[in-house]
């Protein structure tokens, strides 16, 4: 197999223009995160009542003194620093919704990666304010780091234009949103899991476009020929590890990122499908190295969230891998609370249904919490395909939003 060759880049239109946009965006936007964050008065306090900060935070707190993946509102050790907050803001129902309703379950409702990152802080620095304070500086370094990478990732999409303006313009625009952007400095101040998943996207996105060779040939495009210190391009050392090895190893790498991602927001597993197109219809090699590839890149995302799926389906005792979260999660994004708010999801719905379900007597009836979960998602679903049903014109105006 012939292997095609690129120069290191020397010119300006080489990684090194995005390497240091990268590392000047890192240096800005790093402090300015933090410091958003640590001015927030929500800093060192628990996560917000409004949303599902606290159920993360509940996950975390069991993780770390050793009890599993187990949601429950009634420990005293985990209710005192919302009870301490209510009774010193004065807001004495607050966390009214998290801490009034009893709920004692082996938890499949919420993905596990950020608790677990959650519970690792725990673990080195205790619960409490040092514990929540330092949970936050964590995410507002995942956002930080995500906006440098972005950043480079609009740099050097441009590195073949013969000047460096268009990459400068691209890497300017890229950090004023990465700076300014209020919804994502509002992610750090709270337990959510986006900042962790917009990291992680961000790298998936920059290995996807290694595996299918976008940024070998943009090195080849960028950087004139010098005989005197050649590398291989990404497509030619692709092709030489699937020429070895069967497959690519970074498309096991972009597959674990996938995986990762579908661990930290469940709702990727619906994008696996297009992934597996993505890296079929753009890898640089033949039909069956294309195919054997995506289906590399998507299995190995499947086989590490498998454990997690198989722990649902015997928890739950039905055929549900991803848990109750789905439809739960749904019906926060696709109801009128969430199209009144420009399609960002809230939290105010699935409050709603299970307020309504503690006057069904059946529902109450139920001999576990884990089967009152099974019913609030199978609740939840019938919502959302009714409200789907009346308002499917709006679908189209939501993405857009999202987007």
């Amino acid at each position: 197999m012939g292997q095609q060759v690129a120069s290191a880049p020397s010119t300006p239109g080489g990684w090194r223009l995005p390497l240091a946009c990268c590392g000047v965006a890192l240096v800005l936007l790093l402090p300015l995160h933090c410091w958003s964050v640590a001015s927030n008065p929500w800093f060192s306090a628990p996560p917000k009542p409004a949303g599902d900060g606290p159920d993360y935070e509940n996950l975390a707190f069991h993780l770390a003194s050793g009890a599993g993946f187990t949601l429950d509102n009634t420990n005293p050790q985990w209710r005192a620093p919302y009870v301490d907050f209510q009774l010193a803001s004065g807001q004495s129902e607050a966390y009214a919704a998290h801490l009034t309703q009893p709920r004692q379950l082996v938890a499949t409702g919420r993905p596990p990666l950020f608790p677990l990152l959650v519970a690792g802080v725990y673990r080195v620095l205790g619960r409490g304010e040092l514990g929540f304070a330092a949970v936050r500086l964590l995410l507002a370094s995942c956002l930080a780091l995500s906006g440098a990478l972005a950043v480079f990732l609009a740099a050097a999409l441009l590195s073949t234009w013969p000047s460096r303006g268009p990459q400068l313009v691209a890497a300017a625009a890229t950090l004023f949103f990465a700076a300014t952007n209020r919804t994502l400095r509002t992610y750090a101040t709270d337990f959510l899991t986006e900042p962790l998943a917009l990291l992680l996207m961000q790298l998936f996105v920059l290995v996807v476009l290694y595996l299918c060779g976008v940024w070998g040939r943009l090195h080849q495009q960028a950087s004139p020929a010098q005989p005197n210190w050649h590398q291989p391009s990404a497509d030619a050392t692709n092709a030489a590890a699937i020429a070895r090895y069967g497959v690519s190893w970074v498309a096991i790498v972009a597959g674990l990122l996938w995986g990762a991602l579908v661990l930290a927001r469940s709702m990727f597993v619906l994008w696996l499908p297009a992934i597996w197109l993505l890296v079929a219809l753009t890898l640089p090699a033949s039909k069956w190295l294309r195919f054997r590839t995506a289906t590399v890149v998507v299995g190995t995302a499947c086989l590490v969230c498998l454990p997690w799926w198989w722990r649902n389906v015997a928890v739950l005792e039905r055929w549900m891998p991803l848990g109750t979260q789905g439809p739960i999660t749904l019906l926060g994004g696709y109801s009128d609370a969430g199209l009144q708010s420009n399609g960002e999801w809230q939290f105010a719905p699935e409050q709603h249904l299970r307020r309504e379900l503690t006057h069904v007597p059946e529902f109450q009836a139920l001999a576990s919490d884990t089967q009152r979960e099974v019913w609030v998602a199978r609740a939840a679903r019938v919502r959302v395909r009714t409200w789907l049903g009346e308002h499917w014109r709006d679908l189209p105006w939501m993405a857009a939003k999202r987007i």
